[in-house]
């Protein structure tokens, strides 16, 4: 039917509307979840159903699942201008504004951040499509023009000398939007002022104003102004309604009689009857009138204008005299009208019927609808809503007629039982009624149990088997028999308090502290089976619950969890329960329920804390599941299968599911769900078909094929029920969306992401991306199921569960492509599926041109490394070969030392000699001969190697095969050898000393000085000898001297190696520092000297290697 066609009858009824006392308005409900603050200023629903909330201390988006809060941050250019924001604007291209007195901040979707636009104390915002302009006026500054992408383009002040410039610079914040419309498809804009009306000439850029012109008018406060079509508008003041007319420049009376002359006009709503399709034919208005909705002090009035702008017909709808609402907003379906600072809404159709009337305790300064047309109000107490969730939870209407009872506090049920409306049982403190057939008898408890025992039963000591009751009072059993009501009573003798019975036919359970006690109610026996530490460990100490599964007994214990029995309860028992991951075994040590279906020979394992498992009798596994997959609690109170699912109970509602596909379902506090004292059995599910009328609240069975299941929730105190066709679907096409890519880097940093064209480009920095999703759908955007396929998953979509932040973790180089679609609460997938591809730039070591580059320098390596290789190979062998030849050297230079050092009571003797690198020259000796005479030598050949070694050799021979003289004689004689050899350019430096009779003689061949101290004097004297080495000149004639040589005196021969010691930085240790030495320590022993000068040479050297051999022969006369 078009909204805009009415009968004339509908006038008639819509006349006597009167809108009567707040009792009969709906309460609005708070938002649940927390926002920046209580004092909300503005509310909208965005173009992708995102909700947006402006408060004094900063901004929030609710995305159906959470709240996300924005705030200025004086330091980034991209955060909002003002945490204050008091109005929200979308445009026709969905951008969304956010109007603070500092200005105006653009949210920009794709980064996810705000574009900045100052302009001082904004008003009201007006977009002109066919300039691609936006108009926004100030309270103080004028009017500001902006282009699309928010530049400001002009500034237009008012001018006393100019009469084209707008007539004042300050504009109404408390009319805002209601008097600035887009006048015609030329760009006009007209304005309304405290100074009449501007109209903002397109072509010229300039304004003209204009002033009532009726006889007798003080209209000058503009309050509205409604567009009817092209340069024709309503024009409300606080005094009545003008009609202007821009195409001719006339403002004129509106033709009302008396009806709005003396009335305030808050708002005016004006529909196009042209735009809407005629199916009904309506006496009052024809496709070529307007139908304008005018509010004023007085009330709401329904007014048909035709084409000549003249009033057909005026209907008042309501009075508003009493709760003064001054503004009109249109929806989807109609329009609202409500109030600043009022706690009012009405809701219409477009037709002028009132659709629904809600109430605030506080006053509204703003509000949004949704495509739900749920209302948003903003208050100085938070954001308030209207939205009513489908409650199918009703308490169960088979007590009526039993008020007296239910609503006393003698109702406590003890035990229900239902088939259908006609047949069932229940037993409260003091009465059980039983309905057969829908034939009704009540039968006192007195009379089965006694007065002094009604106390003592609760529902887990009554229980139904095999159409008999079962009721016990810690000392008897009473077994009602329901086909004759006979009773029979046995008598217990038990020293433990029973916690629960349970019937196994033919036998009765008992739950004590200390075991199981059992009655077999066909030989009337009774035994009791106790926990021992050392002989029935096994056994559970009562139970939670008890069932026969398949050939078994299973027995659920809320402290030692399950145990199974094989084949009867007298066997030993075989502890279930594991703290390990074991799906042969329970993971849980705490069994509330326990659950078998023969035909599908499943169980289920209800749990406090661990969730539910399902066990298969066919493979012997164990399946858990939790709130990590979508459970609403890990505490599962009941759990039972249904024709198609899993139906279970928590505390904060009830969860049903299909196993296959695991697709979590929940019925919450929004559909009725209370917290109640629940029953031992408390989850019921009775496959009939049958329905609840929930507008009578009674059970009915339907003549229908359709089969359904009513599902019971049994309390203490009443019953919850619902039937599974009464759950309300969520079946409309919704989207899911990427509300916000974020980027982290490896420091937890993190940006904003664009996907452009299907691509999200990151670089090497990247530790993982968190994907902010959304969705648009109807009911329960909380409960939508998101899945994602990527690399990761090898392209198979797997579950994220509820929770609508996806993060992608070990991004690979180059492209991955990633893949998300969601599942609402009604099974139904999303419209659309996002797919994108994540384009990570590696980092610069793993690049293709840098992994070319790594082959490209493998094989030039490869090429120098085997030319490295054939010269190393030579170098090796040659090392090898010269290694050879150093060590035979080595052998040969410690061939030619003495193997011991003489022994002679009147000489203290210590020798040192250390080899270089390569093997050197230096040679020490020492000659003794039939008179007792002594002779020293020091020598070091110059060269390295065998060479040197050879030269040594002859030099060793020379002195063997001479007669001992005086050292001078000595040296002439060697010479003369070495020089007849012909060793080339190698020569011998030689120093020898003869020492006897108290005296020392000393001659040298270019050696080192040879320190000489002497005790009596205590002086040190370097005594050098300047002669030519051995091998340079025949027939070379060498000097020496003489010296005393008694007790304690010291004579110290040295090879250049000492002196030439270079440190770490190529310092030469010289022979000041031997000099030194030797007089520091000459008082001391030859081993002492010989030691000081070693310690001396190591520390300077710092363990670098000495390049040439250290001689060290240190003489010290004894006695």
């Amino acid at each position: 039917m078009n909204p805009f066609k009415f009968h004339f009858c509908k006038f008639v009824l819509l006349g006597l509307l009167i809108i009567p006392s707040t009792n009969s308005f709906s309460q609005f409900t708070s938002f649940d979840y927390e926002l920046s603050s209580t004092k909300v200023a503005s509310s909208l629903v965005d173009a992708y159903g995102l909700l947006w909330v402006a408060t004094e201390e900063g901004l929030n988006l609710y995305d159906g699942k959470r709240v996300h809060s924005f705030e200025s941050v004086l330091a980034d250019e991209k955060s909002l201008l003002n945490s204050n924001v008091n109005t929200i604007r979308e445009l026709d291209n969905s951008d969304l504004l956010f109007i603070s007195k500092d200005g105006i901040s653009i949210f920009q979707r794709e980064t996810y951040d705000f574009k900045r636009v100052k302009i001082p104390s904004p008003v009201s915002l007006i977009v002109d499509k066919q300039s691609s302009e936006i108009f926004i006026t100030t309270s103080l500054k004028g009017i500001y023009i902006l282009d699309f992408e928010y530049n400001i383009k002009n500034h237009f002040l008012t001018d006393p000398l100019n009469p084209f410039s707008i007539s004042t610079n300050s504009f109404n914040k408390s009319s805002a939007q209601r008097t600035a419309k887009v006048l015609n498809d030329a760009g006009d804009i007209i304005f309304g002022t405290e100074k009449g009306l501007n109209v903002y000439l397109a072509k010229r850029k300039n304004f003209q104003r204009f002033i009532s012109n009726s006889s007798g008018s003080s209209k000058s406060q503009i309050n509205v102004i409604s567009k009817i079509t092209n340069n024709m508008v309503l024009i409300g003041y606080n005094n009545g309604i003008n009609v202007f007319d821009f195409k001719s420049k006339k403002l004129s009376e509106f033709n009302s009689g008396e009806i709005f002359s003396d009335q305030t006009i808050f708002d005016i709503l004006t529909f196009d009857l042209s735009e809407e399709i005629l199916d009904e034919e309506d006496l009052s208005l024809n496709s070529n009138s307007y139908l304008s909705y005018i509010l004023t002090d007085s009330g709401l009035y329904r007014t048909s204008i035709n084409i000549d702008f003249k009033i057909n017909n005026v209907t008042k709808i309501f009075d508003n005299k009493n709760i003064s609402l001054n503004k009109i907003s249109l929806t989807n379906k109609g329009f609202i009208v409500w109030g600043n600072d009022k706690k009012e809404v009405l809701s219409f159709e477009k037709s002028g019927s009132l659709i629904s009337k809600d109430f605030s305790n506080y006053g509204i300064s703003n509000l949004c609808v949704n495509k739900n047309q749920e209302i948003f109000i903003s208050t100085v107490n938070g954001l308030l809503s209207s939205k009513k969730n489908p409650e199918f939870l009703k308490y169960k209407g088979m007590f009526d007629g039993l008020e007296n009872y239910t609503n006393s506090s003698d109702f406590r049920l003890r035990f229900y039982k239902w088939d259908d409306n006609r047949n069932w049982i229940t037993l409260d403190h003091k009465t059980l009624r039983i309905s057969k057939n829908g034939k009704l008898r009540n039968i006192s408890l007195n009379q089965i149990v006694g007065d002094s025992n009604l106390n003592e039963i609760n529902s887990k000591l009554v229980k139904f088997s095999d159409n008999k009751l079962f009721l016990f009072d810690q000392k008897h059993l009473y077994i009602l028999n329901l086909d004759n009501f006979k009773i029979s009573k046995h008598l217990f003798d038990l020293n433990d308090s029973v916690e629960k019975i349970e019937i196994l036919e033919p036998h009765v359970y008992f739950s004590i502290p200390s075991g199981i006690a059992v009655f077999d109610q066909l030989n009337k026996k009774f035994k009791i089976l106790e926990y021992d530490d050392l002989f029935n460990k096994t056994l559970p100490r009562g139970f939670s619950d008890i069932k026969k599964v398949g050939g078994e007994i299973w027995v659920g214990n809320k402290e030692s969890g399950l145990h199974i029995f094989k084949g009867n309860i007298n066997s030993t028992p075989i502890l279930f329960s594991t703290d390990s991951l074991n799906n042969k075994r329970l993971s849980s040590f705490s069994v509330n329920k326990i659950f078998y279906d023969k035909g599908s020979q499943k169980t289920l394992i209800s749990t406090q804390g661990d969730g539910l498992f399902v066990h298969s009798n066919k493979d012997s596994i164990f399946r858990q599941f939790t709130v990590n997959m979508g459970l609403m609690s890990n505490n599962i109170i009941d759990a039972k299968f249904g024709s198609e699912f899993i139906w279970l109970l928590t505390s904060k509602g009830i969860n049903y599911f299909n196993p296959e596909d695991a697709f979590f379902y929940e019925i919450d506090k929004t559909n009725g769900f209370k917290r109640v004292t629940f029953n031992d059995n408390p989850l019921r599910i009775n496959s009939e078909k049958a329905v609840i009328n929930n507008s009578e609240n009674q059970m009915f069975f339907e003549n229908s094929t359709k089969k359904n299941e009513i599902i019971d929730i049994v309390g203490s105190d009443y019953i919850l029920s619902f039937n599974t066709n009464d759950i309300i679907n969520d079946d409309e096409d919704f989207r899911v969306e990427i509300l916000n890519s974020k980027i982290f880097n490896y420091s937890q940093q993190y940006y904003s992401g664009i996907v452009k064209q299907g691509i999200l480009e990151i670089d090497s920095a990247v530790d993982f991306i968190e994907l902010e999703l959304f969705t648009n759908n109807k009911f329960n955007r909380d409960q939508v199921e998101y899945f994602y396929s990527s690399y990761a998953t090898n392209g198979e979509f797997v579950s994220n569960g509820f929770d609508n932040v996806i993060r992608i973790q070990s991004i690979p180089n180059y492209n991955s492509e990633i893949k998300i679609k969601a599942i609402n609460k009604s099974g139904i997938q999303s419209d659309n599926s996002i797919s994108f591809v994540i384009s990570k730039t590696p980092p610069w070591y793993q690049r293709t041109e840098t992994i070319i580059s790594y082959f490209v320098l493998f094989f030039l390596g490869l090429y120098f490394f085997l030319k490295w290789r054939d010269r190393s190979a030579t170098k090796k062998l040659e090392e090898e070969r010269r290694n050879k030849e150093l060590e035979e050297a080595r052998k040969l230079q410690n061939s030619l030392l003495p193997k011991s050092i003489p022994v002679r009571k009147e000489y203290d003797i210590s020798v040192y000699l250390k080899s270089a690198t390569e093997v050197g020259g230096d040679y020490y000796d020492f000659i003794e001969n039939d008179k007792n005479e002594l002779f020293v030598i020091c020598g070091d050949a110059t060269g390295h190697g065998v060479v040197s070694g050879i030269m040594v050799s002859v030099t060793k021979a020379g002195l063997n095969g001479i007669k001992m003289a005086d050292p001078s004689t000595i040296l002439n004689n060697l010479n003369s050898i070495v020089k007849r050899v012909n060793f080339g350019r190698l020569r011998m430096s030689l120093s020898v000393a003869k020492i006897n009779n108290g005296s020392v003689e000393l001659s040298s061949a270019a050696m080192p000085p040879t320190y000489y101290y002497n005790f009596e004097q205590n002086l040190v004297e370097e005594i050098l000898v300047p002669n030519l080495p051995l091998g340079g000149i025949e027939g070379e004639r060498f000097e020496g001297v003489k010296k005393d040589f008694k007790k304690g005196d010291v004579m110290v021969m040295i090879s250049d190696g000492l002196p030439e010691l270079p440190n770490r930085e190529n310092i030469l240790l010289d022979y000041p520092k031997v000099f030194d030495c030797i007089k520091n320590n000459c008082s001391g022993s030859a081993d002492n000297i010989k030691d000081a000068l070693v310690d001396m040479s190591e520390t300077w050297a710092e363990g670098n290697m000495n390049p040439d051999d250290i001689t060290i022969v240190v003489i010290k006369k004894a006695s």
